[in-house]
């Protein structure tokens, strides 16, 4: 089998030019109104299931106050689980530290509060409850550790993380309803 000389191989031929795009045309943007779009209706379907089963309608409380026994309510939550949590770790490591775990413990209680914190404000008809309750807890746990960290580990945090959680809430409440538009 006979080779080729190199001159008589086919060699690839160069890329043809391409053909010059024609220039795209400017168009100007449109400004279209921004679309509003209805708010939810503040009745949610486990507070209509909760009243099927029976369970009493909520208080006609007004919705500064309900976010302030909310925040009291999961303040003693997060103490009560807090508590639970430093004696599970004691029994278990031999020291009130979790480590690693302490900080998964932290941010389970931490979004059970969220959880409770928004079904509460749901159940008592107050606008934005999600968003409360996490602006009121996030809120309290800043303030618990900046300044009130040693008192919160003694017996003092069962009256302590229950009275900033309702501040906070209602702090939260407050902020919400005056940057949110509507009337409440």
């Amino acid at each position: 089998m006979a080779v080729a000389p190199a001159t008589q191989r086919s060699r690839p031929s160069p890329p043809s030019p391409s053909p010059a795009r024609p220039s795209r045309p400017s168009f100007s943007r449109p400004s279209f109104p921004r679309p509003s779009f209805p708010r939810p209706a503040l009745s949610r379907p486990s507070v209509d299931r909760l009243r099927q089963i029976g369970v009493p309608p909520a208080p006609a409380l007004p919705a500064p106050a309900a976010s302030t026994v909310t925040g009291a309510v999961v303040g003693l939550l997060v103490t009560a689980l807090a508590a639970l949590a430093l004696a599970i770790f004691s029994a278990v490591r031999g020291t009130a530290t979790g480590g690693g775990w302490g900080l998964l413990a932290l941010a389970a209680i931490l979004t059970l509060a969220v959880v409770v914190g928004t079904r509460l404000l749901a159940y008592a008809r107050v606008r934005e409850a999600g968003t409360t309750s996490l602006v009121g807890v996030l809120l309290a746990v800043i303030l618990v550790l900046a300044a009130l960290i040693d008192p919160v580990y003694t017996g003092w945090a069962w009256l302590i993380v229950p009275a900033v959680g309702a501040a906070a809430c209602l702090v939260a409440h407050l902020l919400i309803v005056a940057l949110t538009p509507g009337d409440d």
